[in-house]
């Protein structure tokens, strides 16, 4: 069971309990997640057994490094379905902190389509 804030409006006290939750959910993220997930950690993300991460090293943080886009394969841990919580913690595991030399990393935003899940980042 999730542990939640009990209070009808998002506040500062809310988003310093979803942070520290979700710090002790995914220490090792290798970038910062987006509270926003906290609520839905074991919704459906994505609906197949295994999904592709992709994120596009267009930035202008990485001109003059490796352009090549970041991609992880994911699986689920049902074999039929992905979660928030499958995504953050698979990513936690496999990405390639070393390979990220952006200043944005902030997960601001997911579009999905079919099994691969594009990340957008900010600052």
């Amino acid at each position: 069971m999730m542990d939640t804030y009990d209070d009808d409006s998002f506040d500062e006290k809310e988003f310093e309990f979803v942070m520290k939750q979700m710090d002790k959910l995914f220490p090792k993220l290798p970038f910062s997640y987006n509270t926003d997930d906290y609520y839905k950690l074991d919704e459906v993300l994505v609906d197949y057994p295994y999904a592709l991460i992709y994120q596009n090293r267009t930035c202008y943080c990485v001109s003059g490094k490796d352009p090549t886009p970041i991609t992880l394969i994911i699986n689920s841990y049902n074999n039929k379905n992905i979660t928030y919580r499958n995504f953050y913690e698979e990513v936690e595991k496999k990405w390639d902190r070393n390979y990220w030399a952006c200043n944005h990393n902030f997960l601001e935003g997911m579009s999905i389509k079919n099994n691969i899940i594009d990340l957008y980042f900010g600052s």
